[in-house]
């Protein structure tokens, strides 16, 4: 049975961020609450001083506003009484509510650190383990061109179905590989393999040409339904297909003599 990690980098790191920003917003937002209401009491007890003062006052215009003043002591009576009874809650639950806070925050964070470093061990396990073909379906980058009036459908389905995880495609077909076109296309992306697709219509062999000189010496270039110029069939970087069945045996065998392209020269010369 196939397990999921509960934290994964593509799906939830969004996720994670919000909740953690949510928790730390909520947080200060109770440590500011309660730090704010601290104050207001002291500046009540001054207010009602003040007032106290101005009462005791020998001033003709303080003793003709003495009913204001009533009024005004009636209503900061009022403001402390609620200010206390909000402040006795903020003691109750918003200290408590910022430290749930920072807790479950520092939570989230343990969790997606643990998620973090589960997909790695589960990753460096599969290289191990896993038969080259699953491995490489899942670790090696493919770019699929197609040239223009070509049909891609086929090959986008077959990909897909075999389980090939990391395959590009552009959103139109290809009008002429040039150089130009090609830098643009790979926009400074390195592949293993590049397949050109060239059934319903075939790229021209010295479109083949440019994107094999063009392209690293560890990029496999495979063609589907049309023969390689010869130059590049003597090529070690070079593979194709003529019948669909073929695909996908042909793509996995290169694949495999490509993991032998990655490897250091030393090796290789040895």
């Amino acid at each position: 049975m196939k397990k999921h990690l509960p934290f994964t980098a593509m799906k939830n790191q969004p996720y994670f961020w919000f909740y953690l920003a949510l928790l730390l917003l909520l947080g200060l937002w109770g440590y500011f609450m309660w730090a704010s209401y601290g104050h207001l009491p002291d500046t009540v007890e001054k207010l009602k001083k003040e007032v106290a003062l101005l009462k005791m006052s020998p001033d003709s215009a303080a003793n003709s506003a003495a009913l204001d003043l009533q009024r005004l002591d009636f209503k900061i009576d009022r403001v402390e009484t609620e200010i206390r009874k909000d402040f006795f809650l903020l003691q109750k639950l918003g200290l408590p509510l910022t430290v749930i806070a920072f807790a479950l925050t520092f939570w989230s964070v343990y969790k997606s650190a643990l998620g973090f470093a589960l997909q790695k061990a589960k990753e460096t396990v599969d290289r191990y383990y896993l038969p080259d073909e699953e491995r490489f379906k899942r670790e090696k980058k493919l770019l699929v061109l197609t040239k223009e009036g070509g049909d891609s459908g086929f090959m986008r389905k077959l990909l897909h179905d075999t389980g090939f995880l990391a395959v590009s495609t552009i959103s139109t077909n290809v009008k002429q590989l040039n150089e130009e076109t090609l830098r643009k296309i790979l926009d400074g992306n390195k592949y293993d393999l590049i397949l050109l697709n060239n059934e319903n219509a075939a790229f021209e062999d010295d479109e083949i040409r440019t994107c094999h000189s063009k392209t690293p010496d560890f990029t496999m270039i495979f063609s589907f339904n049309k023969n390689l110029p010869t130059d590049i069939v003597a090529s070690h970087r070079a593979a194709s297909a003529n019948f669909k069945s073929q695909i996908y045996g042909n793509l996995i065998n290169a694949l495999k003599y490509q993991q032998y392209l990655r490897q250091p020269s030393t090796t290789k010369q040895a």
